[in-house]
């Protein structure tokens, strides 16, 4: 019915709607935040280990680990956005990138989707390219420890835990770990 964007930052786009919901009723002020959308990368190395980030995060005023994971800027696609994240956060790049879905991120007050891509035999090939503000550390490791990282509540942002979860039973990795497979994932890292 109505929109006014209120805050718009390079980072941040807030708008407020005068809507009506089904049913009739009207709501004056109601809040929706404008993207950005961002990629998330699950990146594989040749030799079967995950490349995560670690990094201080000021909203929640701690150093996180996660995914490798930015931004898409404007007009940018999904792709071209995880293949530039994954080389300047880490500078890490892929034989194969593929799209693996899309979430949304908060579908109640957001518009932001999040685009998770599955990385394969990734290697270095550059120097980390980092944004003003940062400092990350790269971390590889198992499936195993990593499946143990999200248990633990030390991988614990939403977005990274769902990416997570949905990369190991793609990769068949949740289905072996219920049986006791503590076998490598050689052989499974075709997605389902």
């Amino acid at each position: 019915m109505d929109s006014e964007i209120v805050v718009d930052s390079a980072y941040y786009r807030l708008r407020k709607d005068r809507v009506e919901i089904p049913g009739g009723e009207i709501l004056d002020d109601y809040y929706v935040r404008e993207g950005p959308s961002f990629a998330v990368i699950f990146a594989l190395t040749a030799n079967e280990r995950i490349i995560l980030v670690r990094q201080y995060k000021y909203g929640a005023d701690r150093v996180i680990l996660e995914l490798p994971a930015g931004m898409l800027d404007d007009g940018e696609a999904a792709a071209a956005a995880a293949a530039r994240e994954l080389e300047e956060e880490t500078g890490y790049s892929a034989r194969s990138l593929q799209p693996v879905r899309d979430y949304s991120v908060g579908a109640t007050n957001s518009s932001a989707i999040m685009h998770l891509f599955f990385a394969q035999d990734a290697t270095v090939r550059a120097a980390q390219r980092l944004d003003r503000g940062e400092a990350i550390e790269v971390v590889l490791v198992s499936a195993n420890e990593l499946y143990d990282l999200v248990a633990r509540g030390e991988i614990d942002q939403i977005a990274h835990v769902c990416a997570v979860y949905e990369m190991l039973n793609r990769i068949g990795y949740l289905k072996h770990a219920a049986s006791g497979d503590d076998q490598d994932l050689s052989g499974r890292r075709n997605l389902r």
